[in-house]
């Protein structure tokens, strides 16, 4: 396919199933196909992505490269985690936004 669009599905499944579709999505990278994965797996989005929209409530609260963006989210769920009522209230979201080039 053009584009891949992956919700949350590498959430569910034994470890190996996870390993299976990590290395199918990779091959599709790979061979050009434009993936989006919605995950709140930071681990996942590290692994795969190259590019990060982190998106809380519905409204972008940051686009960048995947280093970046991740690095903000933790510092942000480190704080709440010792304000567990806030954190509550407030639902995460990561996009992976991701076109490798063609091989030639």
């Amino acid at each position: 396919p053009d584009i891949l669009i992956v919700d949350e599905i590498l959430s569910v499944g034994d470890f190996l199933f996870q390993e299976k579709c990590e290395k199918r999505i990779k091959e599709l990278m790979d061979g050009g196909t434009t993936v989006i994965i919605v995950s709140h797996s930071i681990d996942q989005i590290e692994r795969l992505c190259k590019n990060v929209l982190w998106l809380e409530k519905g409204n972008m609260k940051m686009l960048g490269e995947m280093e970046e963006v991740c690095e903000q989210y933790k510092k942000l769920s480190l704080i709440h985690i010792s304000e567990p009522t806030r954190l509550l209230s407030i639902s995460y979201a990561v996009f992976c936004l991701k076109k490798k080039k063609k091989k030639k």
